[in-house]
């Protein structure tokens, strides 16, 4: 999937500059990233940094802190731990949202899937 989402971000999306972001714990985030990075440079962008946080980090803000600031976007894979609450919500804290953008399919949580089945 994220072959043609690399692609996507570049051609559609119009992203140039984006950083890489992930717990590399698992050998599924490399490689997530890895193919990512290959659709979007193989389009024509260019994928300025790749930063990793440990499984299990509860504070984001210094790995945001790294990010340069020509980055475009950043795509995350995140494994489901308790990183992904702590990205999203310090994401949207340090105000990230208004200069750089989320560009995944997969950033969801538990409380988003309940939260959904009880507006239905």
């Amino acid at each position: 999937m994220e072959l043609p989402l690399g692609k996507y971000a570049y051609e559609k999306l119009g992203y140039k500059k984006m950083a890489l972001m992930a717990a590399p714990t698992m050998l599924v985030a490399r490689g997530k990233l890895w193919a990512f990075q290959q659709g979007f440079e193989k389009a024509g962008g260019k994928a300025v940094q790749t930063i990793l946080w440990p499984l299990g980090e509860m504070d984001m803000a210094p790995y945001f802190a790294r990010l340069q600031p020509d980055v475009e976007a950043i795509f995350p894979f995140i494994p489901g731990d308790i990183s992904i609450n702590r990205f999203i919500s310090q994401y949207f804290e340090l105000g990230l949202n208004k200069k750089i953008k989320l560009c995944t399919h997969w950033t969801f949580t538990e409380d988003l899937l309940y939260t959904s089945d009880l507006q239905r």
